[in-house]
């Protein structure tokens, strides 16, 4: 606009100034090109600063994930330093086995799973592994909720692998009596240190020393996958003498047939030792003596994270309309395979 009106001026001052017309048409043509020279240098000076953006947003980017590591990283510091605290109170040696006032017997130690962390020492470190990688306390309480009405009603159940206390916590809260049950010592110091009942041990060696048909319940989340399978058969033939007529066995796990599940979850956690299939650890739990198991998926893959089918166009010919069918079916099967539930229980009764 300004320079479409500096031509109307300078065409109304050329009637009046015949001999300056060449000059003021120069001038004109200077006034262009320095005003498009100052265009082009805008230009560039408007993709600098958004290249200079795009670099703070990536240092912003590295700064927050560098945030995040030290965030675990200290949080498994305070977990290693609680650890020698309370080794150095009790008097007893960093790295330790436990001496004879534990509940795991010697024979069964030898077999018992999740060794990669059972010495003290190195014990923080699978609690520092679940802060960051299974979810926060009151995550696992929102997914261990729905396990409640399995046990209402019932008495002395075991939450074996108990972790932090998430799932008596919650059996607390409806007043079923429980107790817990830990191979891991800073699980079951911390979970003492809240006032709840957990002993440290192992599960066979545990069950072995109890009497037959003494409890009511058995829960298991997130354990079963931590065991050598002859070890895994012989847990649960002890629940199935343990628990009486009646009583119930739970067992969450993650499910391998997931791809997802196994190659996201499964493979990153390094004291896992075998995947169970859905099929296969319900008919291990039929073998062992309970009359009736049931698989319950669980935690489906959110819809938005699978596989997207494609809609027909409008007015697609025959051929088109196979087409794009035939990819919606192989879509289909995918999702089958890879996004389907990431976790399962198998929910039976003695």
């Amino acid at each position: 606009e300004f320079q479409s009106r500096l031509m109307l001026l300078l065409q109304q001052v050329t009637a009046y100034v015949d001999t300056k017309d060449r000059d003021t048409g120069g001038s004109a043509l200077v006034l262009n090109a320095a005003l498009s020279g100052l265009a082009e240098n805008t230009a560039k000076r408007l993709e600098s600063l958004a290249a200079r953006e795009m670099r703070y947003d990536a240092r912003a980017v590295s700064m927050r994930t560098a945030v995040e590591e030290l965030r675990a990283a200290l949080g498994t510091l305070q977990h290693g330093f609680s650890a020698i605290k309370r080794a150095v109170e009790h008097g007893v040696t960093p790295g330790a086995e436990p001496g004879p006032a534990s509940t795991q017997a010697p024979a069964a130690a030898a077999a018992a799973p999740g060794d990669a962390f059972a010495a003290e020492l190195d014990a923080y470190k699978y609690v520092g592994f679940e802060d960051q990688f299974r979810g926060s306390r009151e995550v696992i309480r929102a997914r261990l909720e729905s396990y409640l009405p399995l046990f209402e009603g019932r008495t002395d159940v075991l939450d074996v692998g108990c972790g932090r206390g998430e799932f008596l916590d919650l059996l607390a809260s409806r007043g079923i009596p429980a107790r817990g049950l830990d191979l891991n010592h800073e699980m079951a110091q911390s979970c003492r240190a809240r006032g709840l009942d957990v002993a440290q041990g192992d599960a066979v060696g545990y069950l072995t020393s109890l009497p037959e048909a003494s409890l009511g319940g058995v829960f298991a989340a997130q354990v079963v996958e931590h065991l050598d399978p002859p070890y895994l058969l012989r847990f649960l033939e002890l629940a199935s003498h343990k628990l009486r007529p009646g009583g119930r066995l739970v067992l969450e796990t993650l499910n391998p047939a997931c791809w997802v599940a196994f190659f996201e979850s499964y493979i990153r956690d390094i004291t896992h030792v075998w995947p169970l299939h859905p099929d296969t650890l319900k008919y291990l739990v039929l073998a062992s003596g309970f009359t009736q198991a049931a698989i319950e998926f669980r935690s489906p893959v959110p819809v938005e994270d699978r596989l997207q089918p494609v809609a027909i166009p409008a007015g697609a010919d025959l051929v088109v309309t196979e087409l794009v069918e035939a990819f919606n079916g192989n879509v289909e099967k995918l999702n089958a395979r890879m996004f389907t539930f990431l976790d399962y229980a198998i929910v039976a009764e003695r």
